[in-house]
């Protein structure tokens, strides 16, 4: 059967009207204050930020959770509508009160359409838009990619673009922690970076180029040269779910975590975590990269051959629950979840029942919770696969990324 099937979707709220002011006004003067007391967050808006005439558009890069909360605090005079993975919406409450301050659900890694028509009313009213343009948060602590077809978008929309740009927002919450924020610092730099009386002259890969210049990070290369402590009792619990393969034995999924220690279960390597996010060998028999970025670019490089290979297959046994639209999700059944060249596969425990096929020409990327679950998304509902073996999420991820550019 196709992944499309599904039932009869709920009508869809509208969404982009002008948030509330007072609701707005309000958390974010909550936020501004906890941003400064608890995560030590500091901030430097240029003033010109503040002379521009609607529309705007402000983009941010996505290093955590904490983004968009730091972000829309600082910038509470815009008012802006924020684009949100609609995963946000599934709970009533939390739907009830992000409609009111002007958020923006998106299905994430596919064309919304209804997300779109939501934006364009906020341009054609002259209201402030804002969009995390990677889509997700950053796995490793770098900036991730941006679909080429968002400078596209830049250049129909005829509005001003800011940018916001975070430093040691993912040392502070990194995606894969199982232990929580951690204090340290984290820098927040906004500016505007186009002007909507340039953006017509300019060609798409001269605003992809300002785009990815003006979102550029990497938490790691910022700590080098501003070398802050991050303070948790279990800094690196968890990390097993990202870095889930070993340098010295070139095992894939042996590697787990304690508070401290990132170790592999076949070989016995070791890395131990510092209050800085750095990793260090257990002893001189020991081979780890010094940092999470380092370490999952050499895995990624490594597995790139193995996806390429004629007979290549990623699976594991997971149970899937469904979404229709907005509507939480639901367990259904138990089965196996395949990657092969083309296309996600999944065949229920039931030998009678048929397949669920996702040809991968249709998926830009996937949503994950590492080391738990990850998404696909079909044209009515969103399939959620908790898997058995979670430190394969990302190697999901990873194949999908290398057939994808290939």
């Amino acid at each position: 059967m196709k992944a499309s099937q599904g039932g009869k979707p709920k009508k869809r709220i509208e969404y982009g009207g002008k948030p509330s002011y007072i609701l707005y006004s309000l958390i974010s003067l909550i936020i501004r204050f906890l941003a400064g007391a608890y995560v030590r967050a500091s901030w430097n808006v240029d003033p010109a930020v503040y002379d521009l005439k609607g529309p705007i558009i402000i983009i941010s890069n996505h290093p955590s959770y904490l983004d968009p909360f730091l972000v829309g605090g600082i910038l509470s005079r815009l008012r802006a509508n924020y684009l949100a993975a609609d995963n946000y919406f599934r709970n009533p409450i939390f739907r009830w009160l992000l409609k009111r301050v002007g958020a923006i659900p998106k299905v994430q890694f596919r064309a919304d359409p209804t997300a779109m028509k939501a934006m364009l009313r906020v341009i054609r009213r002259g209201g402030v838009l804002g969009i995390f343009p990677e889509g997700t948060r950053s796995t490793d602590g770098k900036q991730m990619p941006v679909e080429a077809t968002f400078a596209r978008f830049i250049k129909k929309m005829g509005a001003h673009v800011v940018a916001a740009n975070l430093n040691g927002a993912y040392l502070t919450w990194p995606r894969w922690s199982q232990s929580g924020m951690r204090r340290g610092r984290i820098m927040i730099d906004v500016r505007p970076v186009l002007n909507a009386d340039d953006i017509p002259g300019m060609s798409q890969e001269e605003v992809n180029s300002v785009i990815s210049e003006a979102l550029s990070f990497n938490d790691y290369e910022y700590q080098r040269s501003h070398p802050v402590v991050f303070r948790s009792k279990a800094p690196a619990k968890g990390l097993h779910n990202i870095l889930y393969r070993c340098p010295r034995c070139d095992r894939m999924w042996s590697m787990d975590t304690n508070e401290h220690e990132l170790f592999c279960t076949a070989c016995g390597n070791k890395a131990i975590m510092d209050d800085y996010g750095f990793l260090k060998p257990f002893d001189d028999k020991c081979v780890v990269f010094d940092s999470p970025d380092k370490w999952n670019e050499w895995q990624f490089d490594r597995l790139k051959p193995i996806v390429m290979s004629d007979d290549f297959l990623v699976e594991d046994h997971a149970e899937m629950h469904i979404s229709v639209k907005e509507a939480a999700f639901t367990p259904e059944t138990k089965g196996i979840i395949k990657l092969y060249h083309k296309q996600f596969e999944f065949t229920p425990d039931n030998s009678e029942a048929e397949p669920l096929i996702f040809p991968i020409s249709g998926i830009w990327g996937i949503s994950s919770d590492y080391g738990v679950f990850f998404d696909l998304v079909g044209s009515e509902n969103t399939y959620r696969f908790y898997l058995e073996n979670g430190r394969k999420a990302l190697t999901f991820s990873h194949a999908l990324d290398i057939l994808r550019a290939s």
